[in-house]
């Protein structure tokens, strides 16, 4: 990372998540922090529920459009609204809990639509996916092929270190460490 790289980081809306990721800006030329949409997509998601009526589960499904679509406040009316015509407590404290979650992170929320459209990132499950598809066939594999749970590990860190320039001084520490076995 340089003072020329842009940076898209992406924050399950912790502040704690958010704060580290906001110590990195005075290293990068931009910053940009987004809350990934499968945390919100989840927090919808716990909503829907058979003891919410039909017509209160359209209402959450057109707050979720809104918000996919970059309409926040309008998202945020909805949402109140319905949280007020909810009997059952149970969902209307997940109702209460989603409002705050989303006025919490209003600050990270984009258009998570017009991110998708561009080709933008706005959720890490294409680097998540090939990442377990790649480490989970190796470990189904039998005989030289396969990986174990240390191998898989050390080849992880060997990648982390190419990525981030740090593999000759990585692989210096390694050598000198081999070396002191063998003697």
């Amino acid at each position: 990372m340089t003072k020329k790289t842009e940076i898209i980081g992406l924050s399950d809306g912790a502040s704690n998540c958010k704060s580290v990721i906001k110590s990195l800006s005075s290293y990068c030329r931009k910053l940009d922090i987004i809350l990934y949409w499968f945390h919100i997509s989840m927090k919808f998601q716990n909503m829907m529920s058979k003891d919410l009526s039909t017509s209160l589960q359209e209402e959450l499904k057109r707050a979720r459009w809104k918000l996919w679509h970059g309409l926040q406040e309008d998202c945020v009316k909805i949402l109140t609204d319905l949280t007020s015509k909810i009997d059952n407590d149970k969902l209307k404290n997940r109702a209460q809990q989603l409002l705050q979650y989303l006025q919490n992170n209003a600050d990270i929320l984009v258009n998570y639509e017009e991110r998708s459209n561009k080709g933008l990132p706005f959720s890490s499950n294409v680097a998540e996916s090939t990442g377990e598809n790649m480490v989970d066939s190796r470990y189904r594999q039998t005989g030289k092929m396969q990986w174990t749970r240390e191998g898989a590990h050390s080849l992880l860190q060997i990648k982390a270190a190419s990525y981030s320039k740090s593999l000759s001084k990585v692989w210096d520490y390694v050598f000198s460490s081999i070396l002191k076995v063998v003697i």
